[in-house]
Order: structure tokens, then sequence, then C-alpha cells
């Protein structure tokens, strides 16, 4: 706390303020002495009361005159704290920014866990190491979300989609299906690729959903894709409105699971 004060006095407004403190001290000073010659104890008394009196007013004063707006905190706050808000703070900016986050997506936590359960019944997971996995990349998801980063969203909802779709086809004997890209390349039903397996969802209407199916084929597979920076600088930008008309598909597909 010392060395709050002193570089607070050591700035531009502190300068002032403390020939101004100077000053009050000097008359408190004489003015003290004075009662204690002319009333001696009860001077001495009166001193006791009004010098106390004197500082809490200097330091209201001070606090009124040097308050300065924090951004960080977004609030109004004594220019002898603000070591306190903008330095010390940021030393812990790791640790309460992973609080935050986690404050942040802790409300989700019951539904991921209640969709990992729906995908336990349905037999999903080969073991609690592959639940573990899964629940990792809901949170990330919900994490990216927050962050509104449409590029990684993407990603991880194929990764998700894919993951489900593979783990559902195997378990129903759903054959992979080869798939004819719209150049012309074909993806041999040998591969096992994530487009095998969309091409099965769709001539087998899983769920009922060709459209969400066709959706994910033609835009969410690509995905993937757009870790290359090429590609990203290359094709059309990722922004909300494509996210919007992905996301709905996917929470449709993903309420299947449930």
């Amino acid at each position: 706390m010392t060395n709050v004060i002193y570089s607070y006095f050591k700035s531009d407004i502190g300068q002032k303020r403390l020939q101004d403190v100077g000053l009050i001290v000097l008359m408190v000073g004489f003015s003290s002495l004075a009662l204690v010659l002319i009333f001696d104890i009860l001077g001495f008394l009166i001193c006791i009361i009004i010098v106390p009196i004197v500082f809490l007013v200097m330091f209201l004063f001070i606090r009124w005159d040097a308050s300065i707006y924090c951004s960080f905190c977004r609030k109004t706050v004594h220019q002898l704290f603000k070591s306190h808000i903008c330095e010390i703070d940021t030393k812990n900016m790791d640790s309460r920014l992973i609080t935050l986050i986690s404050k942040k997506v802790k409300p989700h936590y019951k539904d991921i866990q209640q969709l990992i359960n729906d995908l336990s019944n349905l037999q999903i997971f080969n073991n609690d190491g592959e639940k573990e996995i899964f629940r990792a990349n809901m949170v990330s998801l919900k994490m990216l979300e927050m962050i509104k980063d449409y590029k990684y969203i993407m990603i991880a909802m194929g990764s998700i989609i894919e993951f489900l779709l593979a783990k559902y086809c195997k378990l129903n004997n759903i054959s992979p299906e080869s798939y004819t890209d719209p150049l012309g390349n074909t993806v041999p039903a040998s591969r096992k690729n994530f487009v095998n397996y969309i091409q099965s969802a769709i001539i087998n209407n899983l769920f009922g959903q060709e459209k969400s199916w066709h959706m994910v084929q033609n835009s969410l597979r690509d995905f993937r894709n757009y870790v290359h920076i090429n590609k990203e600088i290359k094709e059309e930008k990722i922004d909300e409105g494509w996210y919007k008309s992905i996301n709905f598909g996917f929470k449709r597909i993903l309420s299947n699971f449930r």
C-alpha cells in the first residue's frame, strides 16, 4: 500500500494534492498548538477529535478529485487503487479468464451430461474415455459459441456429427456409401470417410431428415478444409448468417440422438 500511495503522490494530480495536504497539515498543526496553549487539557482533547476529522475530509476530497474510470472494471475507482485495479489484477488475468469462461459454460454442463447419458443408452460409447473426450468437445463448442469464432464452431460441429454418425451407422449395420462430389471426384465406400457416412444417411433418410443431411453434405463436411488458411482466403468468409443456417441443421440432427 505504501508503494501505491507513493506512486499516487508522484502523479500530477498527486503533486498538486500534496501541496494542499502540506498546507492543511500546517494549518491544523498551528491550530492544534494554539488550542493546547489556550485550553490546556481541553484543547488537547479537541485536537484528538478535530485532527482525524480533518484528515478524513481530506481523504474524501482526494477520492472525489482523483477518481478515474477504469475501462477494465467498468466502474469509477479512486486513483489510489489504480495499481490494484489495472496492474495487480492483470497478473492473474489467465486464471480469472479461465474462471470467467467456466462460469459462462457451467449452465450448459447439465445439458451436456444429459446428452452423454442419452448417447450411452444408445451404446454410442465404448468406454468412459470416449465419454470424456466427447464431453470436452462439447464444452469446447460452447466456448467457441461464446466468443463467436464461427470458423472453428463449424469445424467442431462437423467433428461431432462425424463421430455420432459413424458410430450410429456401425451399431445399426448401415454401410457407408460411395460419394461423387460436384467435380466428379468419387470417394469409394471402402474409404469410410465422413462423406461416405453422410451419403448413407441421405440414402437411408436417417431420422427422416434428408434435408438436414444434404445441408451437412453440401456445407458442414467442407468446413474442416478451412483449417487450411488458403481455403479460408479463397472461399467465402464464414459469417454469423452462415453459422445460424448450419446451426439449425446441427441441432436437428443432434436431437435425434437424445
